[in-house]
């Protein structure tokens, strides 16, 4: 009682001393919470035979139900062992779900693979994310977080090395990993407490999840069996081919169950020579299923041979040192990583960018960053200058700083009215290219101030995107009921809360319509988008980027008078 009445009184007191004082206070009832549990129960099991003292009953201890609670608890744990990375990442699978059917036409989810077919539709798709269990050995890269980037034709980076992107990953996936931004990216990527990843584990919040990352990409099975796999529902082939890959070391990590099951099962010494002979085969099957798992371990974290590579890939075990912080570091990759959100270290993919030395670039910012104070972009901007893959400058005028109080950000901050930001880059020469300058256009998700207390619109209908018919006056599709204008009363597009979960909520009054407001929202309205906050997001982009787009696709050089003459 004490420790709960500690841990309520440091979440009280957050709002007048910080956030840090529940950091420290919690990190240190994680770990104290679980010695306190085995220290009861230890003592439970030694002294109760002969105190009858309680656990978590009334009833004091009894033999035949501790060895009955056992052999249960054994006997499902080698059962849910093959589908625990299943069970671990359902919140992931849950993420993902909620993102496709948000997102993606008729809710369907589909191979990122299928994107490359489709470039006259679609550009080039490149997004980012980050892996927190590998460290490259390049040099200075003293950090434990490795970005990669997911292409519908390429997976990696330069620290982790690229592989083939597998027929079997979606683009669900990848979107849902790119965006994994829960405890599992803060406990991992951006902070050193061991014991947040203690509550990471207890409660189990992740967003990432675990992919396969080896060069053999599916060549990891059979032929004839990854044709049986492809012929599957999409759904279905990522789920068995993972099951495949993890089998070696589920059997392995199930033998050593099986092998406590079995000596918990073997009857105690009562003092016959027979049964003191069962009591001495008892001792030595756990000895050996401890030293199995100890030498399992060892295996994983040093994937060397084809065995220890076998070994990391149960996740049960990758959890496990997960859980002490260990990273490995190596010329390659352990065969599967953790990957969560891209944010962690550069969210925009502009590094993926400046590496390809692109001319132009056309940046949507869509971070929630209600005060326009741009640390998304900053620290993009940051990592490609320390990295020395690019420098910025004010292309009005490269005297001027783009940072600081009079720096370009700033000036896009204060003036609302700006709807880009255009920024220079300037490419080094290499030893292959020579120094080059570039154009970077932003826009962001942020209302212009014509669009401030502007009344909810019609939902956005196919003819509308299709230009057939003004703004607003689409026919809505058989079966979805039409805009109700005196539902929707005086309400304003800025006044839309984020804590909805379908149009009634909006219109229920101040209890229904609660939540950060649009266009930033929170974290849950990305799972549970209202029709009209999505409507509402679609046009508030096509109208902050009718400039942007107008700007970066002029033919033509791009570059002011005054880079002419250097």
């Amino acid at each position: 009682s004490f420790i709960a009445i500690l841990f309520v009184t440091s979440v009280l007191i957050m709002p007048y001393l910080g956030n840090r004082w529940v950091i420290d206070i919690v990190g240190v009832i994680g770990p104290l919470l679980l010695l306190t549990f085995i220290s009861k129960l230890v003592r439970f099991r030694i002294f109760g035979p002969y105190t009858k003292q309680n656990l978590f009953s009334d009833h004091g201890f009894d033999e035949v139900y501790w060895v009955w609670y056992t052999k249960l608890s054994l006997i499902l744990a080698m059962i849910l062992l093959p589908m625990y990375g299943d069970i671990r990442a359902v919140l992931h699978t849950y993420y993902m779900r909620c993102l496709s059917r948000n997102f993606f036409a008729n809710g369907e989810d589909a191979p990122i693979r299928d994107l490359q077919d489709k470039t006259d539709y679609c550009p080039l798709l490149l997004v980012t994310a980050t892996s927190s269990d590998y460290q490259s050995p390049i040099v200075g890269d003293d950090d434990t977080i490795s970005e990669l980037s997911f292409s519908p034709l390429h997976c990696g980076s330069t620290e982790t090395g690229f592989i083939t992107q597998p027929n079997y990953r979606t683009l669900g996936k990848c979107t849902a990993l790119t965006a994994a931004g829960c405890i599992d990216a803060v406990a991992l990527t951006l902070s050193s407490y061991l014991t947040l990843r203690f509550w990471l584990q207890v409660i189990n919040l992740t967003w990432g999840n675990y992919i396969l990352f080896t060069p053999e990409s599916e060549e990891v099975l059979p032929t004839g069996l990854s044709k049986v796999i492809r012929q599957l529902p999409m759904q279905w082939q990522s789920a068995w081919v993972q099951l495949f890959d993890t089998l070696p070391s589920a059997l392995a990590v199930g033998s050593i169950w099986l092998a406590i099951f079995v000596g918990f099962t073997l009857e105690k010494c009562d003092k016959t020579e027979e049964s003191c002979q069962t009591e001495d085969w008892r001792t030595v099957i756990f000895i050996v299923a401890f030293a199995a798992f100890t030498f399992i371990v060892l295996l994983a974290c040093c994937p060397l041979s084809w065995i220890a590579r076998e070994m990391t890939q149960s996740v049960w075990i990758r959890q496990l040192l997960q859980l002490t912080g260990y990273h490995y570091r190596g010329d390659h990759p352990p065969p599967s990583l953790y990957i969560t959100d891209g944010g962690c270290r550069d969210c925009t993919t502009l590094r993926q960018l400046l590496l390809r030395r692109k001319d132009k670039i056309l940046l949507v910012l869509a971070a929630s960053d209600k005060d326009d104070d741009l640390a998304v972009l900053k620290t993009a901007i940051g990592i490609c200058t320390d990295l020395g893959l690019a420098s910025f400058f004010d292309p009005k005028d490269p005297r001027l700083q783009i940072m600081g109080c009079d720096g370009r950000l700033a000036e896009f901050k204060e003036d609302k009215t700006i709807s880009t930001l255009h920024l220079g880059i300037r490419y080094q020469k290499t030893t292959t290219e020579p120094a080059k300058s570039g154009h970077l256009y932003i826009v962001k998700n942020r209302l212009p101030p014509d669009q401030k207390a502007h009344p909810v619109e019609p939902h956005l209908t196919v003819d509308e995107m299709c230009g057939e018919v003004t703004r607003g006056c689409g026919r809505c599709p058989d079966g979805v009921q039409p805009f109700d204008s005196e539902a929707w009363g005086d309400m304003t597009t800025d006044s839309l809360g984020s804590f909805c979960c379908c149009d009634c909520m909006h219109t229920n009054g101040i209890c229904g319509n609660c939540g950060p407001t649009f266009p930033h929202g929170s974290f849950a309205n990305f799972m549970y988008m209202t029709p009209m906050w999505c409507s509402s997001l679609a046009r508030l982009g096509f109208d902050v980027s009718e400039d942007a787009a107008r700007l970066v696709s002029r033919p033509g050089s791009h570059a002011a008078q005054w880079e002419k003459l250097v």
